[in-house]
């Protein structure tokens, strides 16, 4: 007896079961092995074969509904992102060999390996199942028992290249491609109507590499992405498409699109902002900076489809000119909280021929931020060169502990030095600074007793202090915002690194010079507690 008939005894007869396997092979045109027909014989009559390993790997051609405990080898033609639900997740890659193509479903604990799979990529998948999903099309799905690893055998499969492109070469309408570059800016998110009657939500991004830059857009769900992302981030997207828009062709990730961020295989240069002085500016795209002289104003009025829009405008100056900035919409509002002397940052926005001569106009596709400045400390070190002053606070054999008024670091070198030594430190930042040069000072700095437990001052003090106060105004820059409080007595402008709330009071941990201030800690105070404490004081007096 056929040793692929024993399973089927009794079921169908020997005859009958050898005429199906010819069958089935000469239904796919002779590309079915044997060992393909009996398994799809045995799905069609409800057979288990059994979890041992097979003697050949089914072909993509071969598969079909109701087979289970499939091993197949292929190289990863697709990759799309994880969608998470309320018990579980999955995630969709397509799976191609010699004879086809077809979506492997990932569930999962299964989904982790998505993070180091890329196109390309040549994976075995054992104990999958197939059945039918998206549009009745059959779907490989690698479940509890599944198991997906990267595999080194190549079988002859083909070979797929990632179709990457550069965006210089983005001049006409493509899909299913991907593309790599660093964030130039990212804009805001905005909400819209759809045609059904529900809302969607849009964001969009600039995206740069060594050859141009575009305009990325993201659609509905993928505009959380945003949230996680910073300038210069390197992005690769996968599964994207163009479209022409305003400017010319942008980039829609949609919900097949899966981002990557700061993958360890591309390195793009960093980007460095380019800043053009208003006595240089041309039509066109640009970024600049320079000083508020004048706020002219907000306005209202009925826009096209009869919603209403805002149109604001200032006189920004630097040191070779001055030009008239238009603010649209929105972008409007930050008018509010600055005034004449205020350094602001625009980036992205349109010189355009106004009526008195170039105007700068600041859409929703433009970034506008207060420039504040402040002078670096070591809770805002960036990896690299550094050179930093503080007081030594702790002593270590390889080393020792920076402190300023921001926070402590732990510096390697093999000088000694005294705990409460104020020194100038250069070198190189990562976890920790490895120090080139020390050089020791003798200037007026906080004691450490100042920077580990600073007094409780009031708005005028100077030094390390903790003053409270409510946050009367603020303006948000990139890294951190700048404030004006209130004790109910006076006010003081200061900079805040974080984001308290106005008309919330705080007690802020800051360093003060000149009646302005710079704040690295803060805590929200908690009014109904202190008045439950005031009064159980009051009630223990008598």
């Amino acid at each position: 007896m056929d040793e692929d008939y024993e399973k089927f005894k009794g079921i169908i007869s020997e005859e009958e079961f050898e005429n199906l396997i010819k069958e089935k092979i000469k239904n796919v045109g002779g590309l079915l092995t044997r060992e393909g027909a009996v398994a799809i014989i045995a799905a069609e009559h409800g057979i288990d074969l059994g979890i041992k390993e097979k003697k050949e790997r089914i072909k993509i051609k071969e598969l079909q509904e109701g087979m289970n405990n499939i091993s197949i080898i292929g190289r990863v033609k697709k990759i799309y992102p994880i969608k998470e639900f309320e018990n579980g997740r999955v995630g969709n890659i397509i799976l191609d060999d010699e004879t086809g193509e077809i979506r492997v479903a990932l569930w999962n604990d299964r989904t982790k390996i998505l993070e180091k799979l890329k196109v390309g990529t040549i994976v075995e998948i054992k104990h999958g199942y197939i059945k039918k999903g998206f549009r009745d099309a059959l779907d490989l799905n690698v479940g509890n028992r599944g198991v997906v690893e990267i595999s080194n055998i190549s079988m002859d499969l083909p070979e797929i290249e990632e179709k990457m492109m550069k965006i210089g070469d983005i001049n006409e309408e493509l899909r299913d491609i991907s593309v790599a570059g660093r964030v130039k800016a990212i804009f805001d998110v905005r909400e819209f109507e759809k045609i059904d009657g529900g809302t969607g939500k849009v964001g969009s991004i600039i995206l740069k590499d060594d050859t141009g830059e575009i305009r990325v857009s993201f659609w509905n769900e993928k505009t959380d992405i945003l949230d996680r992302i910073k300038k210069n981030d390197i992005l690769l997207l996968e599964n994207v498409y163009t479209r022409e828009g305003f400017n010319g062709y942008e980039i829609q990730v949609g919900w097949q699109t899966n981002v990557r961020t700061n993958p360890e295989d591309i390195d793009l240069p960093e980007i460095k902002e380019e800043f053009v002085k208003i006595a240089y500016l041309k039509e066109g795209a640009v970024n600049v900076r320079g000083a508020v002289k004048e706020v002219l104003g907000v306005k209202t009025f009925e826009k096209i489809d009869g919603g209403t829009g805002k149109v604001g405008s200032i006189i920004l100056a630097d040191e070779t000119g001055e030009i008239r900035a238009v603010i649209w919409n929105e972008k409007a509002d930050i008018l509010e909280n600055i005034s004449s002397g205020v350094k602001i940052k625009i980036e992205n926005a349109r010189v355009k021929e106004g009526m008195e001569g170039l105007e700068i106009h600041v859409n929703r596709s433009t970034e506008l931020s207060v420039d504040i400045s402040y002078e670096k400390k070591i809770k805002n070190l960036e990896k690299g060169k550094v050179e930093i002053m503080g007081r030594i606070s702790k002593i270590e054999d390889k080393g020792f502990f920076l402190m300023d008024e921001s926070g402590e670091i732990f510096v390697e070198t093999n000088e000694k030095y005294n705990m409460g030594d104020i020194v100038r430190v250069s070198g190189e930042f990562s976890e920790k600074i490895i120090a080139k040069e020390i050089e020791k000072l003798e200037i007026p700095f906080p004691s450490l007793e100042e920077l580990k437990n600073p007094k409780r001052g009031k708005i005028g003090d100077k030094g390390m202090v903790i003053v409270r106060g409510v946050v009367k105004s603020k303006i948000e820059g990139e890294e951190c915002c700048g404030v004006v409080i209130d004790n109910g007595i006076e006010e003081m402008e200061g900079i805040v690194f974080g984001s308290p709330k106005i008309g919330e009071e705080y007690l802020f941990k800051c360093m003060v010079n000149n009646s302005k201030f710079t704040c690295y800690d803060f805590q929200k105070i908690d009014i109904l507690r202190e008045a439950y404490i005031i009064l159980d004081r009051v009630g223990e007096n008598g």
